[in-house]
């Protein structure tokens, strides 16, 4: 019988879910379990009783919830497509199937230990086995993929990938400094070398060997991710459409160009340059984009069912550019890319102060979109969206509430 890859649902929750909410689980697990301990020892009379029956009880609805949570965090990530799933419906000798994300709005987690999940009434159909992957592990990784504009892949399957954010946090919380989408020091640059190696290894993103130790393990993740999207870039499993700078003509960028030693992505605006943006002297010019607005998309000839990873071998130089038509953007299409790009510049920086103050809110709602709007022409209904999305993504919970911004504890002027 055929093994099913990947993590029990058990593994899954360890890997993936939110390090603190893990933590507040477990918590709560041990305080009920040492009440319930603490609880057979009953006191004699009535009243005491009473009083020790509540806690418990209590106890064990803080139990319950903080597994719940657990379990909803998971259920997010596959529902989200971040992570996909496979197993045995009907039965432990039954064949291996995919789980759709769509089918985890109502599929129960039966059994977390043995990694069995079950359909809603009437039917009831167990599903045994249950192995969840990384979307960018997943045999239909290449479909995900698909019709996806770049920075959105790069943004759900590498910067966001649950297990890469949470070994983020695990190695934020030690004292580490992992890299994130943005870890230049100039606001809004997000240019990562698509083909930086170093000695030790030629894969895209090598540079992340060179971070300190305790922030490895979730770099080598990350690395892992973002060389996933570009390995069938260079091996033409997808193709990458984007206009072309300064025509707005559609070609499809040829994968000899993923192996230029000096090219670079721009991750917060989706653009690809031949050389790194930043000019490198005082009378250098700025280097413009090659192309503007990347969007994954399926080869016309066809393409692999499975996305392999492989190390990277000598390739032809090919040449740089194919047109796919003489078309050209129209506005509809301008006005879309604009207002994408708009959201993600709002989401990073959002996220950015929530990530600097997660349990103190520094600005209110109205503070915040003024401030938003100052930099970008973006409506209360878009920026709304955006600050959910940040609030969820970081885990900066206090920043939900609404009214005024919490004052800072003054100091008591008499000295006591």
């Amino acid at each position: 019988m055929a093994e099913v890859a990947g993590w029990t649902l058990r593994e899954a929750v360890r890997r993936t879910v939110d390090p603190d909410l893990l933590k507040q689980c477990v918590s709560a697990e041990r305080d009920w379990r040492r009440a319930g301990a603490r609880h057979l020892d009953l006191a004699d009379d009535a009243e005491t009783r009473d009083r020790q029956n509540e806690q418990l009880q209590l106890l064990r609805d803080a139990q319950l919830n903080a597994a719940k949570s657990v379990g909803e965090a998971l259920r997010a990530h596959l529902i989200s497509g971040q992570l996909a799933a496979r197993g045995r419906r009907g039965g432990p000798l039954a064949e291996i199937v995919s789980v759709p994300a769509s089918a985890w709005k109502l599929l129960t987690f039966t059994d977390f230990r043995r990694s069995v999940a079950t359909e809603p009434a009437p039917d009831k159909t167990a599903i045994y086995d249950v192995r969840i992957v990384p979307a960018l592990w997943a045999d239909d990784a290449l479909l995900r993929l698909t019709d996806q504009p770049l920075l959105r892949a790069f943004d759900l399957f590498v910067f966001n990938d649950p297990q890469v954010a949470s070994l983020r946090k695990t190695a934020i919380a030690r004292g580490g400094k992992p890299r994130t989408v943005g870890f230049q020091s100039r606001l809004y640059h997000a240019y990562w070398y698509v083909d930086h190696g170093t000695e030790r290894d030629t894969d895209p993103a090598g540079f992340l060997l060179d971070g300190e130790p305790r922030s490895r393990v979730a770099e080598d993740a990350l690395r892992d991710r973002f060389r996933r999207i570009i390995k069938p870039l260079i091996d033409g499993e997808i193709v990458a459409e984007a206009a072309l700078s300064g025509q707005g003509a559609l070609v499809e960028i040829s994968p000899a160009m993923w192996l230029r030693k000096t090219a670079v992505l721009d991750l917060y605006q989706g653009d690809f340059y031949d050389r790194y943006p930043d000019p490198s002297g005082d009378g250098e010019e700025r280097v413009a984009p090659l192309y503007l607005s990347l969007m994954l998309r399926r080869p016309k000839t066809g393409s692999a069912e499975k996305l392999h990873v492989k190390p990277i071998d000598h390739v032809d130089v090919r040449p740089a550019t194919t047109a796919s038509t003489s078309k050209t953007h129209g506005k509809g299409i301008r006005w879309a890319e604009d207002q994408h790009r708009i959201e993600h510049e709002c989401y990073t920086w959002l996220a950015d102060m929530m990530r600097k103050s997660p349990n103190r809110r520094t600005a209110t709602n109205g503070e915040l979109l003024a401030a938003a709007r100052a930099k970008w022409p973006i409506s209360e209904r878009s920026f709304s969206a955006v600050r959910k999305r940040a609030i969820a993504e970081t885990g900066a919970h206090a920043w939900r509430v609404a009214g005024a911004t919490p004052k800072s504890p003054q100091p008591n002027r008499r000295g006591d």
